[in-house]
């Protein structure tokens, strides 16, 4: 199979000019197909399904005006709307295509900057990202040596507006339909080959069929499907029932395992919505980056932790809340127009999976609700011992019979202590006592430099526990 390659050549659309894409004579076995949202084009292929797809939503503010475009039928038509893109468009080439988007940044939107991705890769222009703001009107991009096979159109910045895309897919005369076919466990996934993505049907079964002038499968081919794992990734091709047809064996996938979030680290959306092994996203709903009501995101916690989630509601969502599992509540994140995200604690979290619900108090239950990131905090007590070197300093009070440890410096641990043991004399008791300021009488010690000192109060000085003993060897074991 093939992978694309981007060749990129950018040329700016002059706000109120007429921009024509439909002058290139169609070479032998070029086929043109074309996206307009304004009258609601999509051309079919030959077996009558729309060439693109995506899960995309008509822009209804913020949109450039004045500029027209020439479609492949003559017809001029006045920018009116464009696709609020979210995720991606979709589409797959026979053959090595030719792109044309024309594409801008919402005109409503202050200081955001937006930017095309295709398969993945930002659209440049003499080697820098394109980048456009509010000001800039329509940009019309020409991305030319696509490889056969899928492609994706999407944004790689800010919330955007795609006007118009052509696609010219180019097959040499003598190709010919390739079929390859497979089966695994899982049905209904979308299951990678070689690159090339397809979905697998109710019993597991998947074909992918290539147009090409040679047998376009290697002899073996690498197979996937997100969030599952297989132990034979690379799978023999073999010939079928002739020289067109090809099959490759069963493939056996499994559940990649949930491995618990790592202390103290922050996953953001791009991290959540990754998945496996992190998190398990199977009844997430995402729509355009937002988490519609009712959906669910599982993790794993090796330990007891405190969970910080930051969470909003979507500029048209109500009142919402999120409920985790082994708490004992909910938390309500308020709606939220204004893009605030609020943060919320969850404390003493037990270990195991963890299930987030997300529920959204709007009424039909459409309202929408963004997660940020969500972090844990293990409650996990480590020690380290310091030795009366470490504090520099012993300062006895023998009248209260008391003694304190002193640290010039600063000793973090200790102010953060949860527990602190202490061992002098051959005899070990607890204190949580920490001082920033040491005083006895009318004596106050403080470091070189006037702030404060760190120190611990040893009490019970007597026979037992003398100023020697604590010189001879006294520790701290900070947990």
């Amino acid at each position: 199979m093939r992978k694309s390659l981007l060749k990129t050549v950018v040329a700016t659309a002059i706000v109120g000019a007429v921009m024509t894409v439909s002058s290139v004579v169609a070479m032998a076995g070029t086929t043109k197909y074309e996206l307009c949202n304004q009258d609601g084009t999509n051309t079919k292929k030959s077996d009558d399904t729309p060439y693109f797809s995506s899960d995309f939503k008509d822009l209804t503010s913020g949109l450039v005006s004045g500029a027209k475009i020439t479609k492949l039928d003559g017809k001029p038509l006045e920018i009116a709307k464009a696709y609020k893109i979210g995720n991606d468009i979709k589409f797959t080439s026979d053959g090595e295509a030719e792109l044309t988007v024309v594409w801008a940044a919402r005109t409503d939107k202050d200081n955001k900057t937006c930017k095309l991705k295709v398969d993945g890769v930002i659209v440049q222009e003499d080697n820098a990202d394109v980048v456009l703001t509010k000001t800039s009107g329509l940009k019309t991009s020409v991305i030319t040596g696509l490889k056969a096979g899928a492609h994706t159109i999407g944004r790689g910045d800010a919330e955007m507006g795609i006007y118009y895309v052509m696609v010219a897919d180019t097959v040499d005369d003598s190709a010919v339909d390739y079929t390859l076919t497979g089966s695994c466990n899982v049905p209904n996934a979308t299951i990678t080959v070689d690159g090339v993505s397809t979905t697998t049907d109710a019993n597991g079964a998947w074909t992918i069929t290539k147009k090409d002038t040679s047998v376009p499968f290697g002899d073996t081919v690498a197979v996937s499907i997100s969030q599952y794992e297989t132990t034979t990734p690379n799978i023999k091709v073999s010939a079928g029932s002739n020289e067109t047809t090809f099959t490759t064996p069963y493939v056996t996938f499994t559940k990649i395992a949930l491995t618990a979030l790592e202390n103290k680290t922050t996953y953001n959306t791009e991290a959540i919505s990754a998945g496996r092994p992190k998190f398990d996203i199977d009844n997430l709903n995402n729509n355009s980056g937002k988490y519609v009501d009712g959906s669910v995101i599982k993790f794993e916690l090796s330990d007891p932790a405190h969970v910080t989630i930051k969470a909003k509601t979507g500029s048209t969502g109500a009142e919402a809340t999120l409920t985790l599992s082994g708490t004992g509540y909910t938390q309500s994140v308020k709606q939220n127009d204004s893009g605030n995200t609020t943060e919320f604690l969850f404390e003493d979290v037990p270990a195991g999976e963890i299930t987030l619900t997300l529920t959204s108090a709007k009424e039909g239950g459409d309202g929408t609700i963004v997660v940020s990131s969500i972090k844990a905090e293990y409650l996990i007590l480590t020690t380290k011992t310091y030795s009366i070197n470490d504090f520099g300093k012993l300062y006895v009070d023998a009248d209260a019979n008391v003694a304190y440890l002193v640290a010039e410096q600063a000793i973090a641990d200790l102010n953060n202590a949860n527990k602190m043991t202490i061992e002098v004399g051959g005899k070990t008791f607890e204190t949580t006592t920490v001082y920033k300021q040491v005083e006895a009488g009318t004596k106050t010690h403080k470091a070189a430099d006037g702030n404060y000192c760190y120190g611990v109060k040893i009490e019970e000085i007597g026979n037992d526990i003398n100023v020697q003993s604590i010189k001879n060897g006294a520790k701290v074991t900070v947990a």
